[in-house]
């Protein structure tokens, strides 16, 4: 007797499966920070990256989800504390995993200088109230700016500005209140420790992005869902690929030389920037946004150094 199997089921195992692979972009963050830091700091860098992992799950499970995408208020949600009342728990995990994603982007910012506690009690806020109602505005239909129905509605499919944009503002203020390391001069940057570290880290955040805009769509075997999955792939793609090359090219004409780091970080910037719309644009307009976004990029970069904010990582800019 044929065993059937549920197109539910289907979808619910291909937006875990796409999880993981977001899961996988904190593990490259890890290396790409380690390489971009001091060889002393590494031990300290895996360390806020794991205990964080956990702090934020924690803090997603108790109350995060619920305030995102429980029913309740158009600021906030009121439904599954402690997942009660039974969510759809593959989409529990595909959000626990882009919130863990914005907690990492902090940690880079401002690595080498956090105090462990410190640091810690902010991801808890970040990922247990901070990006949860971000998260309800723009993904619950209750939300002040939901796509279909709401009063101001804002495209932003798999979390450019949700995760990325309250990621790198958080980092931002991080920056501000800490202050530049100790052991860094008046001419920040300072180059790290590990050019390969920060290579792989980068390769492996370029495939977890294709977690994050395949897995944002939350369907896989309905008609014509394959064909926006592969449009997804291929746009998220051509956004990064534009970016590293336009990137590298301005670091060319201005410096009059090739830049590994500027290639790597403006293609994650293109990455970025494609998040908000990967499944409905065009291939020529992700074209086009990864090089408008190498340009933003670059543009900002030089105003964080003008501005003295120490930000090894370049998450402000390229986020």
């Amino acid at each position: 007797m044929a065993t059937v199997v549920s197109s539910e089921a289907i979808n619910d195992a291909f937006v875990v499966f796409c999880g993981i692979l977001v899961i996988f972009f904190k593990f490259g963050f890890t290396f790409f920070a380690t390489g971009k830091t001091a060889e002393l700091s590494s031990a300290n860098v895996l360390f806020l990256s794991v205990a964080d992992s956990f702090i934020s799950l924690f803090a997603y499970w108790l109350h995060g989800y619920a305030f995102a995408f429980g029913d309740g208020y158009r600021f906030i949600g009121a439904k599954y504390f402690l997942t009660l009342n039974n969510p759809k728990f593959s989409h529990f995990f595909f959000n626990y995993a882009r919130c863990a994603v914005a907690t990492s982007l902090v940690m880079g910012a401002i690595v080498e200088r956090a105090e462990p506690v410190g640091y810690l009690v902010s991801s808890y806020l970040l990922s247990g109230f901070v990006l949860p109602v971000a998260s309800h505005w723009f993904w619950h239909p209750q939300g002040h700016f939901y796509l279909h129905g709401s009063a101001y509605p804002v495209q932003d499919s798999a979390g450019s500005g949700v995760v990325f944009g309250v990621g790198a503002t958080a980092a931002m203020c991080a920056c501000f209140i800490i202050g530049k390391r100790s052991n860094v001069g008046p001419k920040l940057p300072r180059q790290g420790h590990s050019l390969p570290f920060t290579v792989l880290g980068a390769c492996i955040q370029m495939i977890s992005f294709l977690g994050f805009t395949i897995g944002a769509h939350g369907y896989f075997i309905a008609e014509g869902d394959g064909q926006i999955t592969g449009l997804t792939a291929v746009n998220t793609l051509l956004a990064g690929s534009s970016a590293g090359l336009y990137g590298m090219l301005y670091q060319r004409l201005r410096k009059q030389k090739y830049s590994v780091q500027m290639l790597i970080d403006s293609s994650l910037a293109g990455m970025v920037a494609v998040c908000a719309g990967a499944s409905s644009y065009f291939p020529g307009l992700s074209l086009f946004c990864g090089a408008t976004s190498a340009l933003v990029f670059t543009a900002v970069q030089q105003l964080i150094i003008k501005l003295k904010y120490d930000d090894p990582v370049n998450v402000i800019p390229s986020k």
